[in-house]
């Protein structure tokens, strides 16, 4: 699609493109030159694996400690909260 996510070898989730719906975790959907994504709540945990999807992104945090999904289109539950719409 219109955005990319990168891991750099520390597992560091990077970010740029067109940011449509928030998908690149920024509150609006201004574009975004590739820059670290800061998860605070996630504590510094480095991520392991990452997807990007139209409206969503999916990733999985190191030693698969969890699975994190983020973006505004929940049509088939992509992102594991709330009812599908």
């Amino acid at each position: 699609w219109d955005n990319t996510l990168l891991l750099d070898a520390a597992g560091c989730l990077w970010a740029g493109g067109a940011n449509r719906c928030g998908t690149l975790s920024e509150d609006d959907d201004k574009p975004v030159r590739l820059t670290k994504v800061d998860l605070s709540e996630l504590d510094g945990v480095p991520f392991e694996a990452v997807s990007a999807g139209r409206d969503h992104a999916v990733a999985l945090l190191e030693g698969g400690r969890a699975v994190v999904a983020w973006g505004s289109s929940n049509e088939f539950g992509q992102i594991g909260h709330g009812p599908a719409r």
